[in-house]
């Protein structure tokens, strides 16, 4: 049951960070039904769903107060709703998560919140308006992406093990 409470609470949290105005009320309200849908199946898309409506509706706000350390809990929130997604996928609702599980979930979260919030502030030292700008971010996401998939074969290989 934690798991899916964690998802409920990070993916509402997802979707209320970005403070989306006018036309993207419909994204929100379409993350907004993703997300039940995500409680009670997590290991459907309906978590991406939720994570791409936090995201898009991100991208189209306006900078204000407070807007970097919004994007950091962005980037917590999002995290955590993966995670706490995948992890509900694999207990059922009413079953008690062992310790190690958790143990290795909180571990995985963390790493991965780590890694885009490390992906963020150095996001933030680009120049602004530069020529290099657009490959620097294309070789940051590709970078990134390809941290993901190695952690996860270094992780599915030691499943394996």
């Amino acid at each position: 049951m934690i798991p899916r409470v964690a998802v409920l609470v990070s993916g509402l949290l997802a979707l209320a960070l970005p403070l989306p105005r006018g036309g993207l009320l419909v994204v929100t309200v379409v993350g907004a039904v993703s997300l039940v849908f995500s409680v009670v199946r997590p290991g459907s898309a309906a978590p991406a769903v939720v994570i791409v409506a936090g995201v898009l509706t991100w991208l189209a706000t306006t900078s204000g107060s407070a807007h970097e350390a919004r994007l950091v809990g962005l980037a917590l929130t999002v995290s955590v709703l993966h995670a706490s997604a995948a992890l509900a996928a694999v207990v059922p609702a009413g079953a008690r998560v062992p310790t190690r599980l958790a143990l290795r979930w909180l571990g995985w979260a963390l790493l991965a919140w780590v890694v885009g919030v490390g992906a963020l502030g150095a996001a933030s030292t680009l120049p602004r308006g530069g020529a290099a700008l657009l490959p620097l971010t294309v070789f940051a996401v590709a970078a990134a992406g390809f941290g993901a998939v190695l952690l996860v074969a270094i992780a599915h290989r030691r499943v394996r093990s």
